[in-house]
């Protein structure tokens, strides 16, 4: 019997002896003659499967057969001192990284990695790369956020971030769908694809993906300290252990605490300016993380996290003010005016506590300058829209003064970005660009409402100093200019020529409905600019609010009716430019 069976084993395993055979051959001789170990071999080629740490820093290597493919089992030291193992599976040549493939040298790959650390990271601080590490390290290591770096980063050529972003697509298939991989690669690699959704071809799949990166977070629990057990999970657990267990002082490392930072920043950006359902909400833990962040940086950038945080912690608290509240708000001296204005003064507050100049960060002055445009719009245009039935609502001194704040707002946001030099945006998140076309939309409505005769001699001043014309003209300059003849494989435009024709629907629409008041004065291409921003030496000076109020604002304005701010076709535009940003978010 046991004749047979062994005669049978080397009947059916006679090809894989061999095959094991030779590698072991090839093995044995590539270490003769190299000198190097069985890691330092396998680090010759990246890896598509990786454990669930996301990290490689094993204590030792050994190799086995699998049914598909030869496999490095790594001994990995636990906190606790126990050592876990992990399979790294070692690809076929069909399942080889882009390098490999011929996507690109690594060379480029390393001019590529160079270019996100030192140009795109700003605009999006919550993933970020040692400045030691090469291309070669990290293919290695995260092989998957070194893909979804390559792809955001390598928006100079077209075709090649077309066919990065498909492998980036392919990757998050087979290793979480059909893999079931949940790693905290993983999450750094969808956090960085999403930051720069806008430079890959439709559908984006924005929900979707970042849907991923949330369950990632709550399977890996990032979303709360580690060890922390709720008393409902508690079964059977000795009260003794469980003490002690919530009474741990540990934390998470410094990368987990930004990439949670970050998928909030990602979820709430988006969510609150285009009415969706936040689905990773703010907590206590998200401001304790850049806490302490900010108390023990690693990176300069490390400082700005807690103030994006809290700034888009208050722009939810207005979102929710505008749900909650939305006839109320035109009504005067109403309490949610005066809670209006009590979170303009947060605002003020927090930048006033800022211990840098906010115009350090392109991503907080464009942050902030958004919260404050939207705190002023939803004061002044209808949430849903009326109807020929619906009374106009009068102008009175409470909305006019937000008014003159909103149209301050919007030459604040705007002036700072045509003060930026020519083709910085190319390195713009996706979140800046959204915001970008929303303050291009409702400062266009704005402009147009402050030449209603109730309130034009008011805001003369105003409407001159933002020069809403010439700020509309070079925006489609600009978009212009980042705009190539070039397509994709299939046919597809660059995203700047999306933005651009987006941007002239919108100066069409402006320029159909302005009109020059008599005695106003006219338009001027220079004037938005002021003492705030110039296009030609790229400095910035944030405009200051006057925390008593807009003391030109008159004592009596009459009851007349507003220009319509609601049923224009503006709104359909500024839809359309969102859907070119996120479809089908």
């Amino acid at each position: 019997m046991s004749f047979h069976i062994s005669a049978r084993r080397r009947h059916n395993g006679s090809k894989k002896d061999f095959r094991i055979e030779a590698l072991e051959a090839k093995v044995n001789q590539l270490l003769h003659s190299s000198g190097s170990s069985v890691a330092s071999l396998v680090s010759q080629e990246p890896s598509y499967h990786q454990g669930q740490t996301g990290r490689t820093s094993p204590a030792c290597f050994t190799t086995t057969q699998t049914s598909d493919s030869t496999a490095v089992e790594a001994a990995y030291p636990g906190s606790d001192g126990s050592v876990s193992n992990t399979i790294l599976a070692q690809p076929h040549s069909s399942a080889r990284d882009v390098v490999d493939a011929g996507f690109l040298t690594l060379e480029a790959a390393n001019a590529l990695l160079e270019n996100f650390k030192t140009t795109m990271t700003p605009h999006f601080p919550f993933v970020l790369i040692a400045p030691h590490m090469t291309a070669e390290k990290l293919r290695w290591e995260k092989p998957f956020l070194f893909l979804t770096i390559l792809a955001a980063a390598s928006y100079e050529n077209m075709q090649l971030q077309s066919s990065l972003g498909k492998e980036v697509k392919q990757a998050i298939s087979t290793r979480m769908i059909f893999g079931g991989e949940m790693s905290f690669e993983l999450l750094q690699g969808l956090l960085v694809h999403l930051a720069w959704c806008q430079y890959h071809s439709r559908p984006r799949q924005y929900t979707q993906f970042l849907q991923l990166a949330v369950s990632i977070i709550v399977d890996l629990r990032l979303d709360r300290r580690p060890q922390v057990r709720s008393w409902k999970t508690g079964v059977g657990m000795e009260l003794e252990n469980h003490a002690t267990t919530s009474s741990a002082n540990s934390s998470w490392g410094r990368d987990e605490q930004r990439a949670v930072a970050g998928c909030f920043y990602l979820s709430s950006s988006i969510s609150m300016i285009l009415e969706k359902l936040a689905t990773f909400p703010h907590s206590a833990y998200i401001e304790d993380c850049c806490k302490s962040l900010r108390e023990d940086p690693e990176y300069p950038t490390d400082k700005y996290l807690l103030y994006i945080v809290q700034i888009q912690h208050i722009l939810e608290k207005i979102d929710h003010l505008s749900n909650q509240h939305d006839t109320r708000l035109f009504q005067h001296n109403s309490a949610v005016q005066f809670y209006v204005m009590s979170l303009k003064s947060e605002l003020e507050v927090l930048r006033g506590h800022m211990p840098f100049a906010m115009n350090e960060s392109h991503l907080l002055v464009m942050q902030f300058h958004t919260v404050e445009l939207y705190l002023y719009q939803i004061c002044l245009l209808e949430r849903y829209g009326s109807t020929s039935t619906t009374p106009p609502i009068p102008w009175s001194p409470w909305r006019l003064e937000i008014l003159c704040a909103g149209l301050i707002a919007a030459k604040s946001l705007l002036g700072y970005y045509l003060s930026l030099p020519l083709r910085t945006e190319m390195a713009f998140n996706n979140s800046e660009w959204v915001q970008l076309g929303f303050a291009l939309t409702v400062a266009s409505k704005l402009s147009i409402a402050a030449t209603d005769e109730a309130v034009c001699w008011e805001t003369t001043n105003l409407r001159s100093s933002l020069g809403m014309s010439s700020i509309l003209k070079q925006s489609v300059f600009r978009m212009g200019a980042l705009t190539t003849s070039r397509v994709d494989a299939h046919g597809e435009r660059d995203v700047f020529y999306h933005f651009e024709q987006r941007s002239k629907r919108v100066q069409r629409w402006f320029e159909s409905h302005f009109l020059t008041e008599p005695g106003t004065v006219s338009d001027h291409s220079n004037d938005y600019l002021g003492e705030e921003a110039s296009p030609s030496n790229g400095q910035y000076l944030p405009t200051s609010h006057p925390s008593s109020g807009f003391q030109h604002v008159a004592a009596h304005v009459p009851n007349m009716n507003e220009t319509s701010l609601s049923n224009t076709p503006i709104d359909g535009i500024m839809d359309d430019w969102m859907s070119c940003l996120m479809a089908p978010y």
